[in-house]
Formats: structure tokens, C-alpha cells, sequence
């Protein structure tokens, strides 16, 4: 009976012990592969043209949720906000919202541009 005590005391120990080197390890490595990661696939960009001519470009930042926007040489940086589908990012002034193909951005409420595909237009 005292043989199986022991026994049992010295394999909670080592599974203890293991347990603790494991989980220091996986600290030191971590934040090294998170970094490499979001440097590289994050960062989503786009450009597109309504239907005078301008053209908008747009970066997003998925891991801050921030979108850069570049229109008529002003760059614009608006964050992210909880869409019930699609993107919508904004700020005190600005204001983009889309939804597959349909962009429309708005300054001060008032609609700046736009882009509506053939599909949205057809709903």
C-alpha cells in the first residue's frame, strides 16, 4: 500500500514538473511567430474607380482594424466599427461603408463616392 503511495506521489510530481517546462517554452515562442505573422497578412489593399473618374485607394489593417484611404491625394484613416455584414470604418468626418462590390464613402454626411456593381443595383 505504501509502495503504490509513493509511486503515485513521484508521478504527480514529474507530470507537474513537465507541465511548467512546457508552458515557458511556449511564452519565449510565441511572440516571435505573431509578429513575423502580422507584418505579412494583415494588411489588405484595393483600389477602386467610380463613375466620374476618381479613384480611391483603401488599405486595411484586419489586426488593428484601421483603414487607410487615399482620395483626390488626402489620406484618410478611419477605424473599424461592428457591421452587421460587410466593412464600415469611420471617423469624426468620414465615413465608409460597403458591402461585396458597393462602396460608398461619405464626408460630413454627405456622399463624396461611390461605387455600386451591376448585381447591387439589380437588388
Amino acid at each position: 500500500m505504501k509502495s503504490n503511495l509513493i509511486y503515485f506521489c513521484i508521478c504527480i510530481g514529474i507530470f507537474f514538473c513537465s507541465c511548467k517546462e512546457n508552458k515557458k517554452q511556449e511564452k519565449v515562442e510565441t511572440p516571435i511567430e505573431t509578429s513575423t505573422q502580422s507584418e505579412n497578412k494583415n494588411l489588405i489593399s484595393s483600389t477602386v474607380t467610380d463613375k466620374n473618374g476618381q479613384v480611391l485607394e483603401m488599405s486595411f489593417d484586419n489586426e488593428k482594424n484601421i483603414a487607410f484611404l487615399k482620395l483626390n491625394g488626402e489620406k484618410i484613416i478611419l477605424q473599424g466599427q461592428a457591421a452587421a455584414s460587410g466593412i464600415w470604418y469611420k471617423n469624426d468626418v468620414y465615413e465608409l461603408r460597403g458591402k461585396g462590390q458597393d462602396i460608398s464613402l461619405e464626408k460630413d454626411g454627405k456622399l463624396i463616392f461611390e461605387v455600386i456593381s451591376e448585381a447591387g443595383s439589380k437588388e
